[in-house]
């Protein structure tokens, strides 16, 4: 560490410890994680997609199973981070073409998640153990694989543009100058995915716990209707933000 010395006439020497530059850098970085980590918070307690998808999963297939999926859909702010720290989503702002495009593609993806959980009640109620279509197991009604659980959430997550908007408009603001920004997209995106999946993975070990008190056909059905009309009404919200 530097050691600066100074004295003044009549006065002994004084000894100065001076700190490595990296030392306030380090302080800047962690205060900008620290803003950030408040807000993703607030995203992460707010139900959205992720959350009904993970509940339903659990449900369906255990909390293994959804903590799995949970797993995915914690993955994607990662990634937006990292791209948002890089400059990425500057290429797909709010009525872009890139952001139309993922816009679609979102709308579609939820009404799929919709169909999904319609014919998962349908199969309830008349009985049987199918609902889910052949593309997510291998045979109805049979638990989809680990890579087709983790994708799913991923996918849910990565095709929400409303993800993208939030890095795009707080990120900029947080990004202190002389700072290295995809390093710090990088870590901001890793902190929303850790208070993610913590919050993701409460709700899947929660539901197993309370799995006896949730057995029988009605409660399940119950479920699969009301993700099914989420699903639906973020489909058209996001539909909606392309008129």
């Amino acid at each position: 560490m530097p050691i600066a010395c100074r004295s003044k006439p009549g006065e002994g020497t004084s000894v100065r410890l001076a700190l490595p530059e990296t030392v306030p850098r380090m302080n800047v970085y962690a205060d900008a994680i620290l803003k950030f980590a408040g807000l993703a918070t607030l995203l992460a307690l707010i139900p959205g997609s992720d959350t009904i998808l993970v509940l339903r999963t659990s449900l369906r297939f255990g909390s293994r199973a959804g903590m799995i999926t949970a797993s995915g859909a914690a993955s994607g702010p990662l990634l937006w981070g990292t791209a948002a720290g890089g400059g990425v989503t500057a290429f797909a702002r709010e009525g872009s073409v890139p952001f139309n495009v993922l816009t679609g593609f979102g709308a579609a993806y939820l009404a799929y998640l919709a169909v999904v959980s319609f014919r998962g009640a349908i199969a309830l109620m008349q009985g049987t153990e199918g609902g889910e279509f052949a593309g997510d197991a291998a045979d109805m009604g049979r638990r989809p694989s680990n890579a087709a659980l983790y994708g799913r959430g991923l996918l849910n997550n990565l095709l929400n543009p409303k993800i993208g908007v939030f890095f795009l408009a707080i990120m900029p603001g947080l990004i202190p100058e002389g700072t290295n920004a995809l390093a710090l997209g990088f870590l901001m995106g890793l902190t929303q995915s850790i208070i993610g999946i913590a919050f993701l993975w409460t709700l899947a070990i929660a539901q197993e716990m309370a799995r006896p008190w949730l057995q029988g056909r009605y409660f399940p059905l119950v479920v699969e209707i009301t993700a099914g009309i989420a699903f639906t009404g973020f489909a058209i919200l996001t539909a909606a933000s392309l008129l």
